[in-house]
């Protein structure tokens, strides 16, 4: 999602947590005749704990149409050839619920199986009465394309989490499962395999 939504959420990870992210070298994501730069930040170093990249252009951007339809590509350039890629995490706002581009996403990462996990923000803003809604809406919203697309799929991650990056609420068990999920996921051929059952 947004880079702000990156920086507030993880600028709440207490060092005792993990380290803290800093930001490296680019990745890289070609799309002739320009060559797109993905933002990477490293958490922990030799070797990583993980890499975290954002993708720019998704959700609300401040660009022209043109610079948004390069980022695209970009990102479906990098999704489809990171065959290393452990999670695509699809953060996605509380207040406003899932949108087409969001169900654009999930099914291109479901076709790809590309292992995924929708994550709810701004969960300060709701209610609890409201939240509880909003968390059995996306469910059965899920639920409803994975009917229309054949099957439920295996790479999508079934727990959603509720985070907050203005409260905090939330984050460090979110951080905490995606580190655990870069612990238990192993490269074989060029290919992540995740040692232990997705939950």
């Amino acid at each position: 999602s947004s880079s702000s939504s990156l920086s507030k959420l993880f600028c709440r990870v207490p060092p005792s947590e993990c380290p803290p992210l800093s930001t490296t070298g680019p990745i890289f994501a070609h799309e002739p005749p320009v060559l797109m730069v993905l933002p990477r930040y490293q958490v922990g170093k030799k070797p990583p704990v993980l890499s975290l990249v954002d993708m720019p252009g998704y959700g609300h951007a401040v660009a022209s149409d043109r610079q948004v339809e390069r980022w695209a590509k970009a990102n479906t350039h990098y999704l489809s050839e990171r065959h290393v890629l452990a999670r695509c995490c699809v953060l996605v706002d509380a207040g406003r619920g899932m949108c087409g581009e969001d169900r654009d996403l999930l099914r291109f990462l479901h076709e790809r199986r590309v292992q995924h996990q929708l994550v709810l923000t701004k969960g300060d803003l709701l209610s609890p009465e409201q939240l509880a809604r909003c968390i059995a809406l996306t469910r059965q919203d899920l639920m409803a394309l994975s009917a229309r697309w054949k099957g439920p799929s295996s790479a999508l991650v079934p727990h959603i989490p509720v985070v907050s990056g203005h409260t905090g609420a939330g984050v460090q068990k979110f951080w905490r499962s995606l580190v655990k999920c870069a612990a238990d996921c192993s490269v074989q051929d060029g290919v992540p395999v995740h040692l232990r059952s997705v939950k």
